[in-house]
């Protein structure tokens, strides 16, 4: 009896010694979970310019790399993301397909700080390398979250 107390917290000990993250994860947390959620755009810069008609807009990014955008008044459309927040900059890469057929690959940063979101790329070339860099094509946005992507839920209780 005894032999098989001690056997079975051998291999109880050797278990719990090879348990933990799987190899792929390599201890690393969920790329893109600060992301997650829906976000109000509440300004948008091009090269430090507000655009002329620009509109506040919805963007909701879901678990599995799903994004959605969608305008007050306008039709939505969906895309992927794929983030990746393990680097000082973290990176962020959205791929949309808009209404008329056209598809956009945006390459950028981000940062999350509490409920504001900041994301800035280029629509060409290479990704920012900061948020306030001025000049070749840099769009910054700049969200707050908000618990659904509705008009009605931007109202205040």
């Amino acid at each position: 009896m005894r032999r098989i107390v001690v056997l079975l917290a051998v291999v109880l000990s050797v278990m719990l010694l090879g348990s933990g993250s799987p190899k792929e994860f390599d201890d690393a947390t969920i790329q893109g979970a600060d992301l997650e959620g829906s976000w109000f755009c509440i300004s948008e810069l091009n090269d430090g310019q507000r655009p002329f008609g620009w509109l506040p807009y919805f963007e909701t990014f879901r678990s599995g790399g799903v994004a959605s955008c969608s305008a007050p008044y306008t039709r939505s459309f969906n895309g992927t993301y794929r983030a990746n927040n393990s680097r000082k900059l973290a990176q962020l890469d959205e791929m949309y397909t808009y209404p008329n057929g056209y598809k956009s690959n945006e390459k950028g940063i981000y940062e999350v700080k509490g409920n504001t979101l900041r994301i800035a790329y280029r629509t060409r070339g290479e990704r920012p390398v900061k948020f306030d860099e001025k000049g070749g094509g840099v769009i910054l946005h700049t969200f707050f979250r908000v618990k659904e992507a509705r008009i009605e839920a931007l109202e205040k209780p």
